[in-house]
């Protein structure tokens, strides 16, 4: 006993020894906690994030006026109280004797605690509360909203002390700074809060440059409890009075269930001064639902921070210009730094405080020290600071050019069945981005659009939608054109020869050029998918069917045609526009021509009278504007009535005595045809010569009448030639020569070429036919017929073969005519001889709508 009684006061001072040990600070590592290096993330994807919360936010209908209406009358509660209480007095009988056995105390009821419901009655909140509360909710969603929406002071960037700028704001630079935060608790981590700090600046010199801390998420994490206290007490006991037993029974019976929301993690921002350049904020993880410690794992973390810095397109290219410029000191991003600490503190779960070791209660302190410092009364040691961090926070404008899409190449393959498969490789494909191409928007699988990776994608679509241009929605920056640059540009066609249809096909034959570099053609390396790659071709803007096949032209070796089939069902007279496209090449690689069938280009209309036609070309002018002198008027003749008639430019003003044939302006696809107007039969008198001497005047000669010229006939078809310029060994026109060796110059300024006649084509012109007869009717055809007739009437006249319609109001009666014109029956139906005696009017109408004659037929009993 003395041993012991020795060493109790030595466990004592070691005790205190231990609790002053533990609650001294420590500036070692906060053990259990580790923050990542703070990280930039893109502020544009978060706001698309925010938008789309507060648009289901708007959605929010909190004010419901049936449950208010229904609210109206409701009972708010009831009380029912109910208690029970049991006195006993039992005697024994006279026979028995000797020690009597007390009675025991009356079992528990479990009646008791059942509280019964009062009948028909109906609870709730009263309407006026359920108001307030519905009220109150829907401010709670508009201060949600506006938040979500930021303030104008994180948004704009307003000058300090400018008199110059005058006040004009610029965007802020704003961000999203994230960190992983993973905790491991240690042993002496019970009833511990694990927090976290971090601190940013951006120039502690200057207390303009000061952040401003926007949001933070979580702002908490919460779990629903229940708690349940429950609470009985019973009482009873007896007692012998000679031959008299007395008890007494009390029961008493508490329950109290509660809901609450418990903390997991708690955000903070710490206060800091006026002249401050950086602010402090962070997060405190609790432990929850009755745990000892905090839950174990890996936390993301994130903070919206406005930065004093202006994010504008031109304060961006000015950086840029200087970083190109090779001076480091202004790149095309701001750096952030960022101070972190963790440490412990002591949790409370009866009171939902921390405290530090210095806070502790001293009968906590007391306890430890009883307990020679085996409780866990204070937090675990440790302070973990570490300090500058450098975040890089990049301008909008900076970040959305790196991360735009970049092409690279694209390939596409024919995979049957009028669909396609199309190969993308590039940068920055990222799992949102969606394709326009078509007319329609590719934004998953299901719409044939695969993400394979961030450097490529592929589409699966109809053969038809390559023949329009596409778009890349990417999640950065505007759309890019889903094209890549080819090595050749300017294309056109040069030529497209038709052939006849033979098994339902027509032949197109396709020699296509392109101006850069200049005089190319398509060439066997082209067709390679890192060069042009396949065309396509297609007939009046439907795409024409492959495969298509690939031959070198004769007259140049080195040049590729593109042979198409076209089925005849889809053009059955050959008049439409071919055009050529390379895929996914741009704009400068299409071309389009127009394909007619040269038989049927060319047609004429009458102008006027019988000699004056309209001729038009239907695939172009006569004379092409971008080659005056290679195809000049010298190029069209007209043969009619064993004449020549070449073509000029502009029509004469006055009637010719000879056939003409002009354009009515110089670059048109309409030309004149006129031929002279026959001369008149006139008589031509010659003078009588003077008398001689001895000479009788009856022995003159009498006058002679002159006969008129020959008239010119109207042929029915005239033909029409096409010619093509002689080009010499210098690529030059061969001009004409008259005898002294100069060149013949032609109406249009240019030199006349030598022309070899390459086409002729038939041209039908039209005549003019003889006005129709007008339709009359006789006089005095007036007829009657009886009520309820239904019958036939015919009416004489001439003409009556012109007759379009016959009315009766607005009635049209069915007719027919003789083939001879002079007669004409009318049906008269039952429906217009039913009414009482009355007259009925037939007016008729030639073909042209013009009134012919109006003839009255009596209706009598």
């Amino acid at each position: 006993m003395t041993l012991k009684r020795a060493l109790i006061p030595l466990f004592l001072a070691l005790g205190f020894v231990g609790a002053q040990w533990a609650a001294t600070k420590d500036h070692s590592e906060a053990r259990g906690i580790a923050v990542g290096i703070p990280k930039a993330f893109d502020n544009r994807t978060l706001s698309l994030m925010l938008d789309t919360l507060n648009q289901s936010l708007s959605g929010l209908r909190v004010i419901d006026q049936p449950s208010l209406a229904k609210a109206i009358g409701t009972i708010q509660g009831s009380s029912v109280t109910e208690s029970s209480s049991a006195l006993t007095v039992q005697g024994a009988p006279p026979s028995i004797t000797g020690a009597q056995k007390a009675p025991a105390p009356l079992p528990w009821n479990s009646d008791m605690a059942t509280i019964p419901a009062l009948a028909n009655q109906q609870y709730g909140l009263g309407a006026s509360d359920l108001l307030s509360e519905q009220v109150d909710l829907t401010y709670q969603i508009f201060n949600i909203r506006m938040l979500l929406d930021r303030s104008l002071s994180d948004r704009v960037l307003w000058p300090v002390n400018d008199r110059q700028n005058k006040g004009n704001g610029t965007p802020r630079l704003e961000t999203v700074i994230g960190m992983n935060v993973t905790i491991d608790p240690p042993r002496d981590a019970e009833n511990s809060a694990a927090v976290v700090e971090i601190t940013l600046y951006y120039d502690r010199k200057d207390k303009n440059t000061r952040p401003s801390l926007v949001a933070v998420m979580p702002q908490e994490h919460t779990y629903n409890s229940a708690t349940l206290n429950s609470k009985a007490t019973a009482f009873g006991g007896s007692a012998i009075a000679k031959v008299v037993t007395v008890g007494y029974t009390q029961r008493r019976r508490a329950q109290t269930y509660f809901l609450f929301r418990d903390n997991d993690t708690v955000a903070f921002e710490r206060q800091l001064g006026r002249d401050a350049s950086e602010i402090t904020f962070g997060w405190v993880f609790r432990p929850v639902l009755g745990r000892k410690s905090v839950a174990p794992g890996t936390r993301q973390m994130f903070a919206v921070v406005s930065l004093p810095q202006a994010d504008s397109l031109a304060v961006d290219l000015l950086q840029k210009q200087t970083t190109e410029a090779y001076d480091l000191k202004q790149p095309r991003y701001v750096e952030l730094r960022a101070d972190v600490r963790t440490y412990w503190r002591k949790f409370d779960p009866h009171t939902l405080t921390t405290a530090n070791n210095e806070e502790i209660r001293p009968w906590s302190k007391v306890g430890h020290v009883l307990s020679l410092g085996t409780s866990l009364t204070y937090a675990p040691k440790g302070d973990t600071h570490e300090l500058g961090y450098t975040i890089q926070v990049p301008f909008t404008s900076a970040y959305l050019d790196t991360l735009s899409c970049k092409l690279n190449r694209i390939s596409w393959l024919s995979i049957g069945g009028n669909r396609a498969l199309v190969s993308v490789r590039g940068e920055n494909f990222f799992h949102d981005t969606q394709v326009a191409i078509g007319g329609k928007l590719l934004t998953g699988a299901a719409d044939g659009l695969r993400i394979a990776s961030d450097q490529g994608f592929d589409i699966y679509t109809d053969m038809s939608a390559l023949l329009s241009d596409g778009s890349i929605l990417s999640r950065y920056a505007p759309a890019t054109a889903l094209e890549v640059s080819p090595n050749k540009s300017g294309a056109f066609i040069q030529q497209i020869d038709p052939s006849s249809p033979m098994s339902g096909v027509y032949e197109l034959s396709i020699l296509p050029e392109f101006q850069s570099p200049k005089g190319s053609c398509l060439v066997e390396s082209d067709l390679a998918d890192n060069a042009l790659g396949q065309p396509l071709v297609a007939w009046s803007g439907s795409l024409i069917p492959g495969p298509y096949q690939f031959f070198h032209d004769p007259d140049r070796p080195e040049c590729l045609r593109i042979l198409a089939r076209l089925p005849v069902s889809v053009a059955k007279d050959l008049s439409g526009v071919v055009s050529v496209k390379f895929p996914f090449r741009g704009k400068l690689l299409e071309a389009a021509q127009r394909v007619y069938d040269p038989n049927s280009a060319f047609s004429a209309q009458l102008l006027s009278g019988n000699r004056d036609f309209l001729v038009v070309r239907s695939d172009g002018p006569f004379i092409r504007p971008n080659n005056e002198c290679a195809f000049s008027p010298e190029n069209w003749r007209i043969l009619a009535n064993r004449e020549t008639i070449k073509l000029t430019n502009g029509c004469p003003t006055r009637a010719s005595s000879s056939s003409v044939f002009c354009l009515l302006t110089p670059h048109d696809n309409m030309a004149r045809l006129i031929f002279p107007d026959p001369p008149s039969a006139s008589v031509v008198s010659k003078p009588t010569p003077p008398l001689r001497k001895g000479k009788h005047p009856l022995q003159s000669k009498p006058m002679v009448k002159s006969a008129p010229p020959p008239t010119v006939p109207v042929p029915k078809t005239v033909l029409l030639q096409m010619g093509l310029t002689v080009f010499g060994p210098d690529q030059k026109p061969i001009p004409v020569l008259d005898s002294r060796g100069n060149p013949i110059q032609g109406l249009d300024g240019c030199a006349v070429h030598q022309v070899t006649w390459v086409g002729t084509y038939p041209i039908s012109l039209p005549s003019s036919k003889p006005d129709a007869p007008k339709p009359s009717l006789d006089k005095d055809q007036k007829q009657t017929i009886h009520r309820f007739d239904e019958v036939s009437l015919s009416f004489t006249g001439a003409a009556l073969g012109e007759i379009g319609q016959v009315l009766v109001g607005s009635i049209k009666l069915t007719f027919n005519s003789a083939d001879d014109g002079k007669s004409i029956s009318v049906l008269i139906p039952r429906s217009l001889t039913k009414d009482p005696p009355h007259q009925i009017d037939l007016l008729m109408l030639d073909k042209q709508g013009n009134p012919a004659g109006i003839i009255h037929v009596a209706v009598v009993p």
